[in-house]
């Protein structure tokens, strides 16, 4: 099991990050990781 952190900003004037996400996955050889953010809703997506 891997904790997998995503984080970004979408303003290069604030020094925090707007957006994030946490979660913990388990990864196997054969298995992807998607992550999207969809911008109507605000939110980091991981498939």
């Amino acid at each position: 099991m891997y904790q997998l952190t995503v984080s970004f900003s979408d303003d290069v004037q604030k020094k925090d990050l707007s957006y994030q996400r946490a979660e913990t996955v388990t990864l196997t050889p054969e298995k992807l990781v998607v992550i999207d953010f969809d911008a109507q809703k605000g939110r980091i997506t991981m498939i």
